[in-house]
């Protein structure tokens, strides 16, 4: 994990922390390791080990799953290739005269897709828009 985790207290304090919010994905990734959470304490995983598997664990560690969600399955590489297809379809359809609906952008994982929303469609009350055009008139 590039950025490594972030906690409010310090050292063992910290991990605690960590684990309490993060035991299981922790746990997983230990094992995949070759070490166990149950040593924890001991020669074979003390806690300055723990510290350091939990620092720097690669992007698609549980731990990373478990605290940024599915947004970490996507690293720089998709996101290029994602806009090089999205650029690729808004080509084609350039090429083709702009008939049919525009292509949507492919969805990319932690980005909340605005493509439906636009400026002005939701509901007021009709005092709230009074109050906005009496505030800009002045």
């Amino acid at each position: 994990m590039a950025e490594g985790f972030r906690c409010d207290g310090g050292g063992i304090l910290g991990l605690a922390k960590l684990l309490d919010e993060h035991g299981e994905a922790i746990d997983y990734d230990l094992l995949v390791l070759g070490l166990n959470l149950h040593d924890l304490g001991t020669q074979r995983l003390d806690w300055c080990r723990l510290r350091a598997v939990a620092t720097y664990l690669p992007p698609t560690s549980a731990l990373a799953k478990s605290m940024h969600g599915d947004k970490v399955e996507w690293g720089a590489t998709e996101h290029l290739l994602a806009s090089a297809v999205d650029a690729l379809n808004a080509a084609n359809w350039q090429r083709g005269g702009g008939k049919g609906k525009r292509p949507r952008p492919v969805t990319r994982p932690g980005v909340e897709d605005t493509s439906s929303r636009r400026f002005g469609t939701g509901h007021i009350p009709l005092e709230d828009a009074k109050a906005y055009f009496d505030r800009i008139d002045r």
